[in-house]
C-alpha cells in the first residue's frame, strides 16, 4: 500500500509538517488533521514527512494512498490491520515473543473471530531474522462489522503496546465511494462513530477534492464537522517557488522567476517546467511545448485529470464545451449558453458539476477556471 518516496523534498512545508507532528505527539492530546489542496500541490510529500517523523518518535503509523489503490471495504480493513501488525511485530522483536504477544492480543478480541493471520519469517542481507504478520479478513457480507473490526484492532494494539497508532489516509474522498455498498449505510456517519470510540488512535487524512473536503470537514451539517483540524495546502510563495525550480534545474534566479510568472507557485508545474527545459528554448517556449505536444508532460497531465473528472460522465461532451467557453472568456451564464448552444436553464446543473470537480469557481458573478494551466490547455488544444 506504500508508494515510492517523492523525488523532490518539500520547500517551505516545514510549518505544516511541524504542526501536525507536534500536534500528534502529546499522549494526552487526541487530535485529527485534514489536509486539503489541489492535485500535486504537495500534500502527499507532507504526509510522507509526517509519517517518517512519527515513526522515528516510536508511533505505529499506517499509511494508505487511496489514489493509487482503489480498495474495497474488506481490502481497506485488511490493509489497516496488516500494517498495524507489521509495525507492532517489529517493535516486539524476536519471533517467539511476537508470536505469543500478538496471539494473546487476538484472543482478547472476541470480535476478531472472522480473522485469520499468516506468519512470514524472513532474513535480511546481514542474516538478521525478522517477521511480518499479516492479518487477513475472511470475506463477509457484514461490511460494517469488517470496518469496525479493523479500527477496534487499532484501538487494542494502541492499548497493549502503550503506543499511539496514527492512521494516515491519502485521498480520503475515495472513502465516500464506499456508498456503492448499500449495506455500509452512511459511510461518514460510520466513520464518526469510529472516531468517537477510539483509544490512543489519531487520524490524518488528505484530499484533492477541495470542494468535497470543505463540505465534509467544514460544514456544520457534516457528521465529521469538528472532529478534525483542517489545514489547506496552498501554492508556494514566490521565494520558495524560485528555490524549488532552481533546485530541480540548477537554473538562474531570473529563469526561475520567469517560471513562477507562468505557473505561479504550483510545485508540480514548476518541476515539470524545470525537468523538461531545453537549453535552446525560452521558458515560455518550454511551457507551450509541454502543454500542446501530445507527448508533453502537462498535456498528458491535463488530459488525465479531465478524463478522471469527466470521463466516466455521460455529460462529458457538454461539460468540456462549458470549460472551453469559460477558458475563452465566455464566463457568464448567457455567454456560455450562446457559445455552447446549451439551454440556459440547464447550465446551472452542469456548472454545479464542474464546481464539484473543483474545475470551476464563481467570482463576482462570473465563472473562472480554478487552474490556469487547464485554462491554457483548453485554449491551445482542440478537444
Amino acid at each position: 500500500m506504500i508508494v515510492g518516496k517523492p523525488s523532490v523534498e518539500p520547500v517551505d512545508r516545514q510549518q505544516e509538517i511541524s504542526e501536525i507532528v507536534s500536534g500528534l505527539s502529546p499522549s494526552r492530546r487526541n487530535v485529527n488533521y485534514a489536509l486539503l489542496g489541489h492535485r500535486r500541490i504537495g500534500k502527499t510529500t507532507i504526509l510522507w514527512k509526517v509519517r517518517q517523523k512519527l515513526s522515528q518518535l516510536g508511533f505505529n503509523v499506517v499509511y494508505l494512498d487511496l489514489s493509487v489503490y482503489k480498495l474495497t471495504p474488506v481490502e481497506f480493513a485488511q490493509a489497516v490491520m496488516s500494517q498495524i501488525t507489521e509495525n507492532y511485530a517489529k517493535d516486539l522483536g524476536k519471533l517467539n515473543k511476537a508470536t505469543v504477544t500478538i496471539a494473546n492480543l487476538l484472543r482478547t478480541l472476541s470480535k476478531l473471530r472472522k480473522l485469520r493471520f499468516t506468519l512470514e519469517p524472513s532474513v535480511d542481507e546481514r542474516g538478521q531474522f525478522s517477521i511480518a504478520m499479516k492479518p487477513e479478513l475472511v470475506e463477509t457480507e457484514d461490511l460494517p462489522k469488517v470496518l469496525t473490526l479493523a479500527f477496534d484492532y487499532a484501538n487494542e494494539v494502541s492499548k497493549k503496546s502503550k503506543r499511539r497508532v496514527v492512521i494516515i489516509i491519502d485521498e480520503f474522498p475515495t472513502i465516500a465511494e464506499f456508498t456503492r455498498y448499500p449495506k455500509l449505510g452512511n459511510i461518514l456517519e460510520r466513520f464518526r462513530s469510529i472516531l468517537e470510540n477510539r483509544a490512543n488512535v489519531c487520524y490524518v487524512v488528505s484530499g484533492s477534492r477541495v470542494h468535497f473536503m470543505r463540505e465534509v470537514f467544514g460544514s456544520g451539517d457534516s457528521p465529521l464537522f469538528g472532529h478534525f483540524v483542517v489545514r489547506e495546502v496552498k501554492e508556494l510563495a514566490e521565494n520558495d517557488a524560485v528555490e524549488l525550480y532552481m533546485k530541480v534545474h540548477n537554473a538562474s534566479a531570473a529563469e526561475a522567476k520567469s517560471a513562477y510568472a507562468i505557473v505561479s507557485g504550483h510545485p508540480y508545474y514548476l518541476i515539470m517546467l524545470a525537468e523538461n527545459r531545453r537549453p535552446e528554448e525560452k521558458i515560455d517556449q518550454t511551457y507551450r511545448r509541454i502543454l500542446t505536444s501530445s507527448t508533453g508532460a502537462l498535456y498528458l497531465y491535463v488530459n488525465y485529470i479531465l478524463k478522471e473528472d469527466l470521463g466516466s460522465s455521460t455529460k462529458e461532451t457538454r461539460l468540456l464545451k462549458i470549460l472551453r467557453a469559460i477558458a475563452s472568456g465566455h464566463n457568464t451564464v448567457s455567454a456560455i449558453s450562446e457559445f455552447t448552444h446549451l439551454r440556459i436553464t440547464s447550465l446551472p446543473y452542469y456548472i454545479q458539476e464542474l464546481e464539484r470537480y473543483d474545475l470551476v469557481r464563481r467570482s463576482d458573478g462570473t465563472y473562472v477556471l480554478t487552474d490556469t494551466v487547464v485554462r491554457d490547455y483548453l485554449t491551445s488544444n482542440q478537444l
